[in-house]
């Protein structure tokens, strides 16, 4: 780099002013895509709302923003989370009083017809396997919990990320910047010389 001389090059000064202003967008993208725990729990707050959705036939013509509006106004991240989860809970607990209430009403039937069948000396093979059913809503959350536990513990080392992401994109461009300028100046000082 050469002084303020008015040779070719850059001196230290614009480079200087050079990396300052093109700090400010790179601050602006690392500042945009730095990831927070406020985003995490709120794009899982909209994850358990499109569960919701996906679950009840009467909210899927809704947006999920009109589910929130209308359901749960006024409740932060977590809450809606926490809304959705317990209705999950709810429909499990109601799927499984119904299949319990269902095995019920079949083990009395296995049973009258296992007697039948004893009294004419036929024993039946195996009993009948137990069936679990659970909600499609459940699942997703279940799914969404999942993701959201892995995004909090990588979390830290997701802004770590990003930081020397920006950093990196910051300083490359002009390292390089500094070294073109030094070769341009070489270059031009001994041409300068061989004219002489």
């Amino acid at each position: 780099m050469t002084g303020t001389t008015g040779k070719p090059g850059v001196s230290i000064a614009l480079w200087m002013i050079i990396a300052a202003l093109y700090a400010i967008p790179v601050a602006l993208v690392v500042w945009l895509n730095y990831p927070t725990e406020q985003q995490i729990k709120s794009q899982t707050a909209w994850s358990a709302l499109w569960a919701l959705q996906q679950h009840d036939d009467k909210y899927k013509k809704m947006t999920t923003k009109d589910l929130r509006r209308r359901l749960y106004r006024g409740l932060s991240d977590d809450e809606v989370t926490a809304r959705v989860r317990e209705f999950a809970m709810t429909e499990e607990q109601g799927m499984k009083s119904r299949v319990n209430k269902f095995a019920v009403t079949e083990e009395t039937r296995i049973a009258s017809l296992s007697q039948e069948l004893a009294d004419e000396g036929v024993r039946p093979v195996a009993e009948s396997p137990e069936v679990a059913f659970r909600p499609t809503v459940s699942l997703r959350i279940d799914e969404i919990d999942k993701n959201h536990a892995q995004r909090m513990a990588s979390l830290e080392s997701e802004q770590t990320k990003t930081i020397v992401l920006g950093v990196t994109a910051w300083a490359l461009p002009l390292v390089a910047l500094y070294f073109l300028s030094s070769g341009i100046t070489r270059t031009w000082k001994q041409k300068r010389i061989r004219r002489i």
